[in-house]
């Protein structure tokens, strides 16, 4: 008998992730389940690969479940015979059938063989393959190749160096064997991740005893596409390390998340490591407590940082809890949330959805029928909110307040239904350049009821609607950036000023309804710049010689004819930040209001003074351009 079941969960609410758990799904019988693998697939669903000890024909067998978008079982297969089977890695094929990496021990050569299973786009058997030895060989990790096969990744104790090597199998569409290699020494080295790179070879990723400095370290392999290691390097300390998780980074560089005892506050820890193109350590970091915390999976998020998945000791509701973390590019902790209840539970894969939220996978001892059940956990992003009594939740949302000013001090990628909610009145929002970004169907800033508010210096873009606001007065919307939306900005019974925006290839630039508003500053300040604007400028003043006509009752009378340089930071205003721009700052340090040298251009982030906050800022801009 095999049961799915919802449930709800526990989870740290004091970690301050703008993530929420939207639905979590139990699949199991009277014995064990594990679910080790979790991908979404083309139609918005998810596949789960793993073992079951309560179906199938042997000890434990393969176990694929293809549910749909809400985590309801389609169907479920089982793949094995007499002996013990454990499935890995699954990845969805050109074809929409599936491919499943594991070990078996009921086929092939020796005690376990790497096994891989093809399967139609309903999980029915098509074909399967065994690679190995009269030794044990286990398959951890699988990608599909640019030329339509495999590349398999694990270890071999049936050939190669030592105890057992890393090994690393290529075949063809049909899962013959192309080429294999091992890597190694005369210990213990064994292979957890492989990932294709962008020259089109790999990178394989997992821990060795055979070099470096402790009982275990990282070990980093970068080969060509025909398996010829180009370089290799170890990461690690006196105590016993293990690389889990290898990514290419979208610059080029590398990635690595693994355990480390060498390091961190206690037990094992989370370790992230990043290199670059030649392996060489730019930065790492640790994630833990006094107690064991193990990782298992990582991916870069879309908005340059990095989520990490694994299990807590350390904190959380149970003996063990599903745990994830979100990090900054610099791998900074941004937030984190666990995932659990009274039993142990562990997350063994985690990626990120369509929506921008995570799916996290393992199992679960908490909540299971049997001995432990496949558990699929979904996180759904929600908003920020600045609350009405000036706070900031979450409060590790990127945002700085100093007074009633709140400034933007890294990008947003939101997929939530809103991105920001302000609640409070009486404020600035300033976005210092950075980009507030949707996934094309949510809102960017909502509001509604407020009084005296300013939104400027955002680069607002991809959104149903970048800001949408209702009944609400005294409203200052300057110098943003709002590109690629449904809707650029929404106004219901609203009176508003903006000017210096720019309004580019936005199926509806501004949409207004029983709304009083200005959308220019006067000449020469002049209005917006908008890039269906089809007016003159005969007498070259930079000024649109006719007015932009919104609606009946809006028009822009001063539209610009070139974007406004609404990057913070340019403060001569020539559209780009360069030398010049540092030293109008530097000429003006330290000034504030009062002083003689003071410059409202210069106070960048608006804090009524020149300090070393403006000159970050500026940084951080510097060499962008607005010209065209």
């Amino acid at each position: 008998m095999v049961l799915f079941t919802a449930i709800n969960i526990k989870h740290d609410a004091a970690a301050g992730a703008w993530i929420n758990a939207d639905w979590t799904k139990t699949y199991g019988g009277l014995n064990s389940e594990s679910a080790n693998c979790v991908i979404q697939t083309s139609d918005g669903g998810y596949a789960l690969a793993g073992y079951t000890y309560s179906l199938g024909a042997g000890s434990s067998d393969f176990w694929l479940i293809k549910t749909d978008a809400s985590g309801s079982v389609e169907w479920n297969k089982t793949y094995g015979k007499g002996s013990s089977e454990t499935a890995y890695s699954v990845v969805q094929t050109g074809d929409g059938g599936y491919a499943l990496a594991g070990y078996t021990g009921s086929f092939g050569a020796g005690g376990s063989d790497f096994w891989l299973i093809k399967t139609d786009s309903l999980g029915n058997w098509q074909w399967n393959k065994t690679y190995g030895g009269s030794g044990n060989d286990f398959a951890y990790s699988m990608v599909q190749t640019i030329d339509g096969g495999y590349a398999l990744a694990g270890h071999t104790q049936s050939q190669g160096a030592g105890l057992s090597d890393f090994w690393l199998v290529k075949t063809d569409s049909l899962g013959n064997a192309q080429w294999s290699k091992t890597y190694g020494g005369a210990s213990n080295d064994i292979a957890h991740s492989v990932t294709r790179t962008g020259d089109g070879g790999y990178a394989i990723a997992g821990r060795t005893q055979s070099f470096g400095a402790g009982g275990n370290d990282f070990w980093l392999i970068k080969t060509d596409s025909l398996g010829n290691t180009d370089w290799s390097k170890t990461y690690g300390g006196t105590g016993s390390d293990a690389a889990r998780s290898v990514v290419q980074s979208v610059d080029g560089e590398y990635a690595l998340l693994g355990d480390t005892q060498s390091s961190g506050a206690g037990g094992l820890d989370f370790w992230l490591i990043k290199t670059n193109s030649s392996g060489n350590v730019k930065w790492s970091k640790t994630y833990g407590g006094s107690v064991n915390d193990t990782p298992q999976s990582m991916v870069q998020t879309r908005d340059g940082g990095y989520a990490l998945a694994g299990s807590t000791l350390s904190t959380g509701a149970g003996s063990s809890d599903f745990w994830l973390v979100k990090t900054d590019s610099l791998g900074n902790e941004q937030w984190n949330k666990t995932y659990g209840g009274t039993g142990t539970d562990y997350a063994n894969s985690m990626i990120q959805t369509g929506d921008g939220g995570y799916a996290l996978a393992g199992h679960t001892y908490s909540f299971a029928i049997g001995g432990s059940d496949l558990w699929l956990v979904k996180l759904t992003p929600s908003p920020i909110y600045i609350r009405a009594d000036g706070s900031v939740d979450p409060s590790t949302a990127p945002i700085l307040r100093s007074g009633d000013i709140y400034t933007l001090t890294d990008l947003i990628y939101t997929s939530a239904l809103n991105g920001i909610v302000i609640e409070r009145d009486d404020m600035v929002l300033d976005g210092a350049g950075y980009t507030l970004e949707g996934t094309g169907d949510n809102t960017g800033i909502l509001f509604y009821g407020r009084n005296n508010l300013t939104i400027k210096n955002l680069d607002i873009r991809t959104l149903s609607c970048g800001i949408y606001l209702t009944d609400s007065t005294n409203i200052v919307i300057q110098a943003n950036n709002v590109t690629n939306c449904q809707v650029g900005i929404w106004l219901v019974r609203c009176t508003n000023l903006a000017y210096h925006n720019n309004f580019v290839d936005n199926n509806v630039q501004v949409s207004t309804l029983d709304s009083v508003s200005e959308w220019d500053e006067g000449y020469p300040s002049g209005g917006n710049y908008w890039n269906d604007y089809d007016g003159v400028d005969v007498d070259g003043d930079g000024i649109g010689d006719s007015p932009y006509v919104i609606d009946a009752d809006s028009r822009d009378n001063y539209p610009l004819m070139t974007p406004y340089p609404y990057i913070s930071g340019d403060i001569n205003r020539d559209g780009t930040i360069n030398q010049l721009d540092l030293e109008a700052l530097n000429k003006a340090y330290g000034s504030k209001p009062t002083s003689s040298g003071w410059s409202s251009n210069t106070d960048i982030n608006n804090d009524k003074i020149i300090n070393v906050l403006d000159l970050r800022i500026l940084g951080k801009n510097y060499g962008k351009t607005t010209k065209q």
